[in-house]
């Protein structure tokens, strides 16, 4: 699964020269990544970590938008993970 790997790289490079302000993926399916023997969290800390930016996960349906406040967290940790500075 090195190619998902390799798309998301070759994204982050396209995204960084080319000085946009938005980045839309897709799911990525991260089992069959980690079974590989890649570790991987989510494609959101894999391109945040890669391309040195902050990301904000928006779930879109019609005209429904919902962002999350926090990323791949247990959620017994969100409500500590939730500061003022993230407000």
């Amino acid at each position: 699964m090195k190619y998902i790997i390799n798309a998301l790289k070759a994204v982050c490079s396209f995204y960084l020269l080319n000085n946009f302000s938005v980045l839309v993926t897709e799911l990525v399916n991260k089992v069959i990544i980690n079974y590989n023997g890649i570790n991987f969290t989510s494609h959101a800390e894999f391109l945040s970590k890669l391309c040195q930016k902050l990301v904000l996960i928006i779930f879109m349906y019609k005209n429904i938008r919902i962002a999350l406040a926090t990323t791949n967290l247990p959620l017994s940790y969100v409500s500590r993970s939730i500061t003022k500075e993230l407000q």
